[in-house]
């Protein structure tokens, strides 16, 4: 891959990880309600609506775990597919992880 197109890629990737981190007014609501509830050291990195169970994924440092769209319930542990036994918690971990790591494996020297 020439240089302009190795710059164009990684624009596009931090364009692409912002948009997606970009939280909504309710994830925002959420996440100030959920904070102070977590204790006086824990710091919430984001808040982010799942496609399952109307549950709202929370990341704190590299803890995940799930409320409810008022934060009155607090859900800790992995999220499966019932039909299939599909850990979509693992998926999410595994997703973020390869995320932190393809921006250190491009810019390694070669």
């Amino acid at each position: 891959m020439n240089e302009n197109h190795e710059t164009l890629a990684i624009a596009i990737l931090a364009l692409v990880s912002t948009l997606a981190s970009a939280e909504t007014a309710q994830e925002t609501a959420i996440k100030n309600l959920i904070e102070p509830r977590l204790g006086e050291n824990v710091k919430v990195d984001s808040v982010s609506q799942t496609p399952y169970g109307g549950l709202f994924e929370v990341r704190a440092g590299a803890d995940i775990f799930y409320t409810d769209d008022k934060a009155k319930y607090l859900f800790v542990g992995h999220v499966f597919e019932a039909q299939n036994s599909h850990d979509l918690t693992k998926d999410r971990i595994r997703r973020d992880h390869q995320n932190q790591i393809l921006p250190i494996c491009r810019s390694s020297p070669r």
